[in-house]
């Protein structure tokens, strides 16, 4: 940090304190630009702005008022890294070294310990907290992937929400379909295979039999038995199957019933009179009309 004169010092002083604290800060190296965003700078100007206006309220020689700044930067570098106490310890050392190596009178140095000790110190944790603690990251400026919607669609092609919800559910009770007549297709293809495989292994002992001489009826008798067996098997699991996928074809018929129509689907689906209530209606009527048709008989 580049050090400011007498000169320079009793230049700013006379400024207003915008104008001042800009020229203050240029001459330290602090970064003025941004002291919204900069809290580190903006406090920091605004310690040693005060410190230059009191001293220089005080009447102090433009020397002291100098060396005053120079002890301020000292003082500074010390107490945000120890605890109260401590700072005033350092305080206390400080001032007794400037006065001893005559860089400031004893009155005035009374004046300045005494206004670090009221102004300063009195903040000592604030000053630690934003200047020994290192700042969240904030961004003004980040990239961000936007997914945009789709345009929305005309009205004429909308759906009510009875109708949106019908649909859901429908697809939800085809979908659960489909995950079962999977699952089953999967289960049939496991047995067929398991039955296929014992086949292989019955074929495979029958041929090393006749391969050694050793087939005889009773042998033959056993392994057409097996054979026969296991085609049992595989007939019973397939009518199994065809019993499970008729449940589940039910099952799913049932679920699909009890989902209520929307309103503007039931106008679109009633029934049509059956060809048996149409035959039934026209028999009705047909018989109606002959007995206008026919003369009564007079009695």
């Amino acid at each position: 940090m580049d050090w400011v004169s007498s000169a320079e010092i009793r230049h700013i002083s006379k400024l207003p304190k915008s104008k001042g604290q800009c020229l203050l800060g240029r001459q330290l190296r602090l970064n003025i630009s941004d002291l919204d965003e900069d809290l580190r700078s903006g406090a920091l100007l605004d310690y040693y702005y005060d410190v230059m206006q009191f001293v220089v309220s005080r009447g102090m020689p433009w020397h002291e008022v100098a060396n005053a700044m120079t002890f301020a930067n000292d003082f500074f570098r010390s107490f945000i890294h120890l605890t109260l106490p401590k700072s005033l310890c350092a305080l206390r050392e400080l001032s007794t070294q400037y006065v001893e190596q005559q860089k400031l009178g004893i009155e005035n140095m009374k004046k300045l310990a005494q206004y670090f000790t009221v102004h300063v110190l009195a903040h000592h944790s604030l000053f630690q907290f934003v200047f020994s603690r290192e700042r969240d990251c904030k961004s003004k400026h980040m990239s961000l992937e936007v997914q945009v919607s789709d345009a929305p669609k005309e009205l004429s092609l909308s759906k009510t929400l009875k109708l949106w919800e019908y649909e859901n559910r429908v697809q939800k009770v085809k979908s659960e379909e489909n995950r079962k007549q999977m699952e089953l297709n999967k289960e049939r293809d496991l047995a067929k295979e398991k039955t296929q495989a014992v086949e292989k292994e019955i074929e495979h002992q029958l041929a090393k039999k006749e391969e050694v001489g050793e087939v005889d009826v009773k042998s033959m008798t056993e392994f057409l038995s097996a054979l026969t067996a296991e085609e049992v098997n595989l007939v019973h699991d397939e009518v199994g199957f065809e019993i499970k996928k008729m449940k589940q074809a039910a099952e799913i018929a049932a679920d699909l019933q009890a989902i209520p129509i929307p309103p503007e689907l039931q106008n679109s689906t009633q029934k049509l009179p059956s060809k048996t209530q149409m035959k039934v209606k026209s028999s009705a009527g047909s018989r109606k009309s002959s007995g206008k048709g026919s003369p009564r008989k007079k009695k």
